[in-house]
């Protein structure tokens, strides 16, 4: 079909004909809501996996919405992080990858160091014993892949679309936001992780000009912590 008709029916959908300001909050709430649930439901292999692929289901929708809106077109995974915009865009590009890569990897070391000193401390070594053992009702792989795309629809929401939706300091409150969505686990040492990781998500998407850029950390995160957190951290 083309892709103009695509486009035509997406402006049709009922959440873009709501005013601006609601947008962004209904995409918040319920992917927040059904993170929740997920939680809840992590010893329920089907329905934590049911509910997970909800919320990634959200975040895509709410990001990919939310940068239409903002008149993204259709090159909305490699647009617009003001640092790439101007001149020697390619150039930076090209600069900004290695520099994802060096960001990803210190950022898996970064949170299995960090997750050792917490499993240490008598205060946090429950909350790190527990996102263990609720890792361990489902199949690590199946694990690994729901994180994956989760995350994906984490950046693609709170890098990608919620930050233009806010306007100026937009990033700020997005990062906040995605701190405050985070609570909903339940799970402290998560709770903590979530807004350095949202530092460097969005520096690297501010970096490269590319919401790819930001899956790839996202991605390392998720393959580093939750794949070999369960494996090196056993109860």
């Amino acid at each position: 079909m083309d892709l103009a008709i695509w486009t035509a029916r997406l402006k049709q959908m009922p959440l873009l004909s709501l005013p601006s300001p609601a947008r962004p909050w209904i995409f918040l709430c319920l992917g927040s809501a059904l993170l929740g649930l997920a939680f809840v439901w992590a010893n329920t292999p089907p329905l934590f996996v049911l509910s997970s692929v909800l919320v990634a289901a959200t975040w895509f929708a709410g990001g990919f919405v939310l940068m239409r809106h903002a008149g993204l077109g259709d090159a909305a995974l490699d647009q617009p992080s003001l640092a790439s915009r101007g001149g020697h865009r390619h150039g930076r590009q090209r600069a900004g990858w290695g520099w994802v890569a060096l960001a990803a990897a210190g950022t898996v070391l970064f949170f299995l160091a960090g997750t050792w000193v917490l499993s240490q401390i008598p205060l946090t070594a429950a909350f790190v014993e527990t996102a263990v053992v609720s890792a361990s009702w489902t199949p690590l792989w199946l694990t690994v892949i729901v994180a994956l795309v989760t995350g994906w629809g984490e950046e693609t929401f709170f890098r990608g679309g919620l930050p233009r939706a806010w306007g100026r300091r937009g990033q700020a409150w997005s990062l906040l936001a995605y701190t405050v969505s985070t609570l909903f686990t339940g799970n402290a040492v998560l709770v903590l992780a979530a807004p350095i990781l949202g530092v460097v998500c969005q520096a690297v998407y501010n970096r490269t000009g590319r919401l790819a850029a930001a899956w790839a950390v996202h991605s390392a995160f998720s393959l580093g912590v939750v794949g070999l957190v369960p494996l090196l951290f056993v109860p």
